[in-house]
């Protein structure tokens, strides 16, 4: 190999007069070299990114300079909610305004001339038991007695005022006749007494609403065989749930309606069973009407709204409630945007619905325009309702 010149240029340490030298003076290392091709690559590179850069920056900038949207808003309200019990309910009669007709011997049945839902008057017979002949047979007797007695008084009468025979014997025959008179009103009376026992009238005007009787019965004397009810008295007979009736008590307020139909009315509790029914092992409590309404009949069965008390909750419009797919939402104002917030609707008051949620009384929220609204758009509130209405 030829040897290296000392003063023969270096190719790790340029010559010092070469045209890339600085004043005279070489760099340290040799200048880089790059292809054509390869510069034009490092340039459009750098180009895409600062053109990416400006892009997102000006994205950036629009979005921060889009408008807020112009909405009303109202204020979060706090709402004192009636807390219910829902039970099942049948219309009874008051007991205070009932019959009961019962036999006060053992007697047969000989017929029932009722049935359940009759509607009667006074007086009308009712059950017909059977009669005691000998009680017929006695004031038959005693009517035939009675003609035959003053028939010899009269006659007694006369022969004494013609002076045939003597005073005394008309006095003996007007003794007679009185004593006649005696047992024939006797006589009457219990059959009178046996026809009030066999035909059992009733004793008001109302609507039959219980018969035990059938024909060929042997009554026990006092058991009911009717049951007679006026119609203008009527309350609800309620059955609780075991695990309710603690919480009700008398004076509570009822709303009563029946199973599809849109009309209600108000009762209140005036009795609750202290203990269950041993058939249904149901609670039970009674509730007076204030007034029977005319399409209620005993017997039918309506549901019971019963308020055992108050419940607080938060009431928005119902124009602030969105339905999203991913549940319902209001959008709460906080600091000139719009924030999400996941509630869960209880009930509604009018244009009110309470719900449950993050929020607080005082806080305002979007009632119109919430639609078109994202989680944390800018808004600016036109107008609001500090009464949440």
């Amino acid at each position: 190999m030829k040897p290296m010149s000392r003063y023969a240029p270096s190719p790790f340490r340029p010559d010092r007069s070469s045209p890339g030298s600085l004043d005279g003076h070489a760099p340290r290392f040799p200048a880089a070299v790059m292809r054509p091709g390869a510069l034009a690559l490092v340039v459009g590179a750098v180009s895409l990114v600062l053109a990416g850069c400006h892009h997102a920056t000006r994205a950036s900038d629009d979005a921060d300079a889009q408008p807020p949207a112009q909405v009303q808003g109202a204020v979060v309200a706090r709402h004192l909610e009636p807390k219910r019990i829902q039970a099942q309910a049948i219309i009874v009669a008051d007991p205070r305004h009932v019959s009961h007709v019962a036999s006060t011997e053992a007697q047969s049945i000989m017929a029932v001339s009722v049935r359940v839902g009759d509607t009667v008057r006074r007086g009308q017979l009712l059950v017909q038991l059977a009669e005691d002949p000998q009680a017929k047979a006695a004031y038959q007797q005693s009517v035939i007695e009675l003609a035959s007695a003053r028939s010899t008084m009269l006659r007694e009468e006369a022969l004494v005022r013609g002076g045939v025979e003597p005073r005394v014997n008309a006095d003996q025959a007007q003794t007679q006749y009185q004593l006649a008179a005696a047992q024939e009103r006797a006589a009457k009376a219990a059959l009178s007494q046996m026809e009030a026992n066999t035909h059992l009238c009733a004793p008001m005007s109302g609507v039959v609403v219980r018969v035990s009787a059938t024909v060929g019965q042997v009554t026990t004397p006092g058991a009911d065989l009717v049951t007679i009810a006026d119609p203008r008295f009527l309350m609800a007979r309620l059955q609780i749930e075991p695990q309710d009736l603690a919480r009700v008590q008398t004076g509570q307020d009822v709303v009563l309606h029946a199973p599809g139909s849109r009309g209600s009315f108000e009762a209140r509790i005036t009795r609750v069973a202290a203990t269950l029914d041993p058939k249904t092992q149901l609670g039970e409590a009674d509730a007076a009407l204030p007034s029977s309404p005319a399409f209620l009949g005993i017997g039918r069965f309506l549901v019971a709204d019963i308020t055992v008390g108050q419940e607080d909750s938060l009431v928005v419009p119902s124009s602030a409630l969105v339905h999203r797919d991913d549940g319902d939402k209001v959008y709460r104002v906080s600091g000139g945007k719009a924030m999400a917030v996941s509630v869960r609707p209880r009930g509604r008051y009018g244009d009110l619905v309470a719900l449950t949620g993050n929020l607080a009384p005082g806080q305002e929220v979007v009632t119109t325009g919430s639609y078109e609204l994202s989680d944390g758009a800018p808004i600016t509130v036109t107008a609001a309702s500090p009464s949440g209405r």
